[in-house]
């Protein structure tokens, strides 16, 4: 019987989602025994993946340059299945941020303007190096994409829960539940008069960290990693990025601020002054999911704007 096989292309990477195959620990070998393992860079010293198809493709990373659009095409074409492995493939991930600045702007920073950079004559490599897209984009952007593994990086019960899936013919889906609804922590109060910097002031183990005042993403997360920095008594980050119901992070969380900040003008600030106060709100809210973000053309207006002094 001829094993299903499995190719893993990777992008604009960290290799954290690679890693995370290895994490599967005892489960792994039952893995590798299930399947052909036709193609994963960390293991290979192939340059691409095999011309022959695969049964499911797994892609990690944002696309970044023209190189990575064509490796996308091709493992598209020679998948049966292809899957947005991580939160970078996903959604942009963390690099996704670098879209609020040009493409330009990057180049000038990195290979002029650092410190550590010694370039006496300005010179931007170009010749050996891919061109940049203008912004990072998600997968999604280029090919189709059958299934979404969410995380940064996905969690090894999930990649087991996804793969034994395909293996059985069966349909994979993440439970339409929130990081807010898997999490442990008790609800009550819903009430917050400030946001503080997780760290700076003592956890209590039991309620919810968001009523505490701590930034945490969980109501506008979608659920599937069993709330673990949550029940580790640390904030979501968001890198499960957004449910089905929800469009944008950003602007879901704003609405769920306005939800528990105490209205009472006497005991608190407006909604719309603490929001103010959040000293990094697109990379709060926006952290994994800019890329992929409902309003990221309008961020990054704004951006330019207000580097060139106008009034966003």
């Amino acid at each position: 019987m001829t094993k299903p096989s499995l190719a893993v292309e990777t992008l604009s990477i960290c290799s954290g989602c690679e890693i995370a195959i290895l994490d599967l620990h005892q489960a792994l070998p039952g893995v590798l025994d299930a399947i052909d393992l036709k193609y994963i860079q960390v293991l290979m010293d192939f340059r691409e993946p095999p011309k022959e198809g695969v049964t499911v493709g797994f892609v990690s990373g944002g696309v970044r340059n023209e190189e990575q659009v064509e490796l996308l095409h091709k493992i598209r074409e020679r998948s049966q299945i292809l899957v947005a492995f991580g939160a970078c493939s996903a959604f942009g991930g963390i690099p996704g941020l670098a879209n609020l600045h040009t493409k330009d702007e990057l180049l000038q920073e990195v290979y002029i303007d650092t410190v550590s950079t010694v370039n006496p004559k300005g010179v931007i490599p170009h010749k050996v190096v891919p061109p940049l897209l203008e912004e990072v984009h998600p997968i999604s952007d280029f090919v189709k994409v059958d299934y979404v593994l969410p995380g940064c990086p996905p969690p090894p019960k999930l990649i087991a829960e996804l793969v034994t899936c395909l293996l059985e013919g069966k349909e994979f889906r993440l439970e339409p539940k929130t990081v807010c609804d898997q999490c442990p922590l008790t609800k009550d109060e819903k009430s917050v008069t400030n946001f503080i910097r997780w760290g700076t002031k003592k956890i209590d183990p039991e309620r919810c960290l968001l009523e505490q005042g701590f930034q945490c993403l969980g109501p506008v997360t979608q659920g599937g990693c069993e709330a673990r920095c949550p029940t580790a008594l640390a904030p979501c980050r968001g890198c499960f990025g957004p449910t089905e119901s929800v469009h944008d992070q950003a602007a879901k969380m704003i609405g769920a601020i306005g939800s528990v900040v105490i209205q009472d003008p006497t005991k608190a600030p407006a909604p719309e002054q603490i929001v103010k106060e959040i000293p990094d709100l697109v990379g709060t809210y926006l952290r994994f999911s800019l890329a992929a973000s409902t309003f990221k053309k309008a961020l990054h207006t704004n951006v330019v704007k207000m580097k060139k002094g106008v009034k966003a």
